[in-house]
């Protein structure tokens, strides 16, 4: 699935770059960015890995691996109106799919420090609807199943 989207977003003509805390997934062979240590778990830690990574003025797509059907031109639609700006399937956003500004360091720790939503950070940002099929998120055999038997 992480090759998946690595290719989607390569092929959008993006620089891949693999959010990770530890090696596991070095054998892909992808440019991996490790997040710093932090105690527990939280959807926003990666994003504020790659924030702090980035040079003033870059903006930054992200994108999460379990979504392998997601596909080149949602990636275009997402960078077409700037940063920032979060992918919806047209009912509710997707909070890990998304183009962000690289200024937004200090508002992606906020809600990461009070154990926030990622949500908020995209209420009043531009919503990008997408097929629905492309956001499907696989996190475990059984959701892989759902989507082959419907």
């Amino acid at each position: 699935m992480v090759l998946r989207v690595a290719q989607a977003l390569e092929g959008a003509g993006l620089e891949v770059q693999l959010v990770v805390r530890d090696t596991e997934l070095a054998e892909l062979g992808l440019p991996l960015l490790h997040e710093p240590p932090r105690p527990g778990f939280h959807p926003l830690q990666g994003l504020s890995a790659v924030l702090k990574s980035l040079e003033p003025g870059e903006c930054a797509v992200v994108a999460p691996c379990d979504m392998p059907w997601l596909c080149v031109d949602s990636i275009h639609a997402l960078l077409a109106g700037g940063a920032p700006a979060v992918a919806s399937d047209g009912q509710r956003i997707h909070p890990l799919l998304c183009l962000v500004p690289g200024d937004w360091g200090p508002r992606v720790e906020e809600v990461l420090g009070r154990g926030g939503a990622a949500r908020e950070l995209f209420t009043e940002v531009r919503q990008v609807v997408l097929d629905s099929a492309q956001l499907v998120n696989i996190n475990r055999i059984e959701d892989l199943k759902a989507v082959h038997s419907s």
